[in-house]
């Protein structure tokens, strides 16, 4: 490529635009690190979950050893189902009907057509 070919293309505002370079291309090194950390973690729980593996296997080869060892009886153990505590059914007392307020309405129409009754006998 001759050298007659180039051009430069001029910036207008040289600084901010370095600045927002050297920002974008920290962001993109901290999402790298972040990725990192994660593929990390993965690779230390799917060992963990080899290795889970390894000791449920082993557990079993071991109960299947103990149970060999156990002498052989037909008896079952009794198995005792759970009890059931009955609650006891919670009644609910008898509403009594609205009579009382009634009442109290009552009296007190009463009472007021009575002093109603001796404001209109006072005026006349």
């Amino acid at each position: 490529m001759p050298e007659d070919d180039l051009f430069y293309v001029g910036l207008e505002n040289q600084v901010e635009f370095r600045r927002k370079l050297l920002e974008s291309s920290k962001h993109l090194l901290n999402s790298l690190q972040s990725f990192q950390d994660l593929q990390r973690i993965r690779i230390e729980k799917y060992d963990r979950v080899i290795k889970l593996g390894k000791i449920i296997e082993e557990i079993r080869t071991l109960l299947t050893k103990l149970n060999k060892e156990f002498p052989e009886t037909h008896l079952r153990p009794e198995i005792k189902a759970p009890r059931i505590l009955e609650v006891p059914k919670i009644t609910k007392p008898e509403q009594k009907p609205f009579s009382e307020p009634l009442d109290e309405i009552n009296s007190l129409e009463q009472e007021l057509s009575e002093i109603e009754s001796q404001l209109s006998s006072l005026t006349q």
